[in-house]
């Protein structure tokens, strides 16, 4: 049986392509503008024009719910969610800021708390107290950590590798201004902390679905083959891409174009920055860019041959 988080990915991300060709694109629309409007209410910084936007979104997801399904289907809950949500969001914040989400991770957390059947709370009070001592003394104990986090916004992890540099990223090298000896070894590890967020390379074994190694830079989109730094000495890093091309909005929504815009919507607002793409050939050249250019994750979703990128709302959704 599904749990909560795959009915929320299903809503935020990828419930739009995978009904393409089972529901009618009138349904299709309808789930559009739900999925469309819980994204815009989702994310960190929500504008006046974003909650202006979802209420009209959420206003025609009603009206088309009474149209599609029947009045006898217009339950409290349909009623809640297109009338109620946007004043929720302006009264309290973002959805996140009132998911339970958070609160049954931290409810998990205090369980493990707890290792006997009396005193309860006591034991679990006592616990925190121990478990925020003990990171206060590994945190001033701890110099080089302390130094890292002084010193560089940049992490990189303990494991990593020491090779001889491939020609393909040597020729990259020299063409982003950085010449390095043909028998020079650099180092290269699969993952690295930016700005306190974990970006993943294809090379690492610990990616996951919403964790992809597709990132945003300053350059355009692109895939993260690897991190690398040119010598131990050097406190740049650096991260080994492949550009990917953007082929614009997806199929879904271009096919649906004219019977959203007689709704009276764009594809732009709709689609929630939504991009179709062509995946990277493999032996294509790589472009080495400093990992500062990277301004965000990218989630990649796959599916029927069919490939796009979108961002993530919030940072609840970034691990």
């Amino acid at each position: 049986m599904p749990i909560g988080s795959e009915y929320r990915n299903f809503l935020l991300y990828y419930g739009v392509f995978v009904l393409e060709g089972i529901l009618p694109t009138d349904y299709l629309i309808h789930f559009g503008f739900l999925s469309a409007s819980i994204r815009l209410l989702s994310k960190d910084c929500i504008t006046p024009d974003d909650l202006t936007t979802a209420d009209r979104l959420l206003g025609k997801f009603y009206f088309l719910h009474k149209e599609l399904y029947g009045l006898e289907n217009c339950t409290m809950n349909v009623h809640v969610t297109s009338h109620h949500l946007v004043s929720c969001v302006r009264l309290a914040g973002p959805l996140w800021a009132t998911s339970t989400f958070p609160m049954e991770s931290n409810l998990g957390q205090l369980v493990k708390m707890i290792r006997g059947s009396r005193n309860v709370g006591f034991e679990m009070v006592c616990a925190f107290l121990d478990m925020q001592k003990s990171k206060l003394m590994t945190t001033e104990t701890d110099s080089k950590h302390v130094f890292q986090k002084l010193s560089s916004d940049i992490h990189v992890p303990s494991r990593r590798r020491t090779v001889i540099v491939p020609g393909a990223i040597r020729q990259a090298l020299l063409e982003a201004g950085l010449p390095i000896n043909p028998l020079a070894k650099v180092i290269t590890f699969t993952s690295i902390k930016l700005n306190g967020e974990r970006f993943y390379s294809a090379e690492s074994p610990r990616v996951t679905k919403r964790c992809s190694y597709y990132v945003e830079t300053e350059y355009g989109i692109a895939k993260i083959l690897r991190f690398m730094q040119l010598s131990a000495q050097d406190i740049n890093v650096y991260a080994v891409t492949h550009d990917v091309e953007v082929n614009g909005i997806p199929g879904y929504y271009r096919s649906a174009a004219k019977a959203i815009q007689d709704f009276g919507e764009s594809l732009q607002v709709i689609s929630c920055g939504v991009q179709s793409i062509t995946l990277p050939d493999p032996l294509c050249a790589v472009r080495i860019i400093p990992v500062k250019k990277i301004k965000h994750k990218l989630m990649l979703l796959s599916v029927d041959q069919k490939n796009v990128v979108c961002s993530l709302p919030n940072q609840w959704e970034l691990d």
